[in-house]
């Protein structure tokens, strides 16, 4: 768990480190929606060939309302 700023530096970290290799980021989440981590994933699966697996929708509702899983 953590503020939305950690999860994005931690997101942008695996970016970065990983980048040559292959790499799945499992994020979990739900209780926010956050356009910043939106960006940061479609940026890392699109411009850094991350797999991102995102589990969100704990609540009532789908996956399409929370973060990371709307982006």
């Amino acid at each position: 768990s953590g503020t939305t700023e950690t999860v994005v530096r931690a997101a942008l970290e695996v970016g970065k480190q990983y980048q040559a290799r292959r790499c799945v980021l499992n994020l979990s989440g739900g209780a926010f929606n956050s356009r910043l981590l939106q960006k940061v994933t479609r940026y890392l699966v699109l411009k850094r060939n991350v797999v991102v697996v995102a589990s969100v929708g704990n609540r009532v509702g789908g996956a399409c309302n929370f973060s990371p899983g709307n982006a």
